[in-house]
């Protein structure tokens, strides 16, 4: 939404004679190329107007792509909590089926005990 918004405005903006975005095309390759930060130079704004859509597209882009690498980042280290939280939910499992076994053994005593 982001890229497609910046791309009609800069093409409305841009409409001096020295301007070098003309069609819908220049227009979405220069904001896909200033989201992402590239910037190859070879479209570029010339007005005030649109230098000030451009800086404020890149920062979006920055703060997009931040976002993201950071969502993928949370998704690595909350899938590694859930694997320590298993292992020791796992351990307490083993710790709750030795006591149980202890018990039972003692009960089996017990019974042996009463049957002799």
């Amino acid at each position: 939404m982001l890229l497609v918004s910046s791309a009609i405005v800069i093409l409305n903006c841009e409409t001096l004679p020295e301007s070098n975005i003309k069609t819908a095309g220049d227009a979405l390759w220069w904001a896909f190329v200033t989201i992402t930060t590239v910037g190859y130079g070879d479209k570029y704004p010339v007005t005030l107007l649109g230098r000030i859509i451009a800086a404020v597209l890149m920062t979006a882009g920055v703060g997009l792509f931040g976002t993201f690498t950071a969502y993928v980042a949370s998704l690595f280290l909350s899938s590694g909590e859930a694997i320590n939280e298993a292992k020791e939910d796992r351990e307490d499992i083993q710790q709750q089926i030795e006591r149980l076994s202890e018990k039972l053994d003692r009960l089996a005593e017990h019974l042996a005990k009463k049957e002799q």
